[in-house]
């Protein structure tokens, strides 16, 4: 159906677009490579060593706990 919309008696919504725009939005909007500051990453390796990048939200979130209990372990 999305293909050959007039097969389905469909409209086709889809609009030619000069491929630069395509370009210029994937770079504006699309996923970045870097997902942190290096100065950030730096920290965090301070504190855990062993540091991994997460893999999903959740590993994400369970590492933020992590380092924020390191941060304030460090600061008392």
């Amino acid at each position: 159906m999305y293909f050959v919309p007039e097969v389905f008696g469909v409209h086709d919504f889809g609009k030619k677009v000069d491929q630069k725009y395509v370009d210029v939005c994937c770079e504006m909007y699309g996923l970045r490579k870097t997902v942190c500051c290096q100065e950030f990453q730096g920290l965090a390796q301070l504190l855990k060593p062993d540091l991994h990048s997460p893999t999903t939200a959740y590993d994400a979130l369970e590492l933020n706990r992590e380092l924020l209990k390191l941060i304030d372990e460090y600061m008392e």
